[in-house]
């Protein structure tokens, strides 16, 4: 048997014990300490901002903007037709995050399939890099081929801060 010795008094810890005598009362804050570690892992403590990847576009007078969110699956992600002639695909890959990235396709729609004329690719995060004024992109010029439209795009990233709970 160990004697150990804790304000004066000799505690007797048995020989089954694994531990001293003021092991325990610090042990008593594991499992508070590991709630806090899974909760933390599975996403469900104060969680980052969220950030979203918004694409501002003008094409034969029409403007608007694709709004990303951010995703793991970029091959879910559909293509949205602009005008008659263009499809632009905007894929804000925030996870696994060797491979997050903003990605921009614009393809020409043809009678067969469509044909890719652009593809863009903007390592994340990109609030790294300067967001001028037309975002971390910059102003990006595609051409029909056949018919000479021309679009322009730029995207920039917007931070959601999720709303807190009372």
């Amino acid at each position: 048997m160990a004697v150990f010795f804790r304000l004066r008094r000799p505690v007797v810890i048995p020989p089954a014990a694994p531990y001293p005598a003021y092991v325990p009362r610090a042990l008593a804050l594991a499992p508070a300490l590991a709630g806090v570690l899974i909760a933390a892992a599975s996403g469900t403590v104060a969680a980052r901002p969220a950030s979203v990847a918004v694409c501002h576009y003008s094409y034969g007078g029409e403007a608007a903007r694709i709004a990303a969110p951010g995703t793991d699956s970029p091959y879910t992600v559909e293509a949205v037709q602009i005008g008659s002639y263009f499809e632009m695909r905007v894929v804000f890959q925030t996870r696994p995050a060797d491979l997050a990235s903003l990605k921009t396709y614009v393809y020409a729609r043809d009678a067969d399939a469509p044909r890719i004329l652009q593809q863009g690719t903007w390592p994340h995060p990109a609030a790294t890099r300067s967001q001028g004024p037309y975002g971390f992109t910059g102003l990006q010029f595609i051409y029909e081929p056949e018919l000479e439209g021309e679009l322009q795009y730029w995207c920039e990233l917007h931070t959601h801060r999720p709303a807190r709970r009372p």
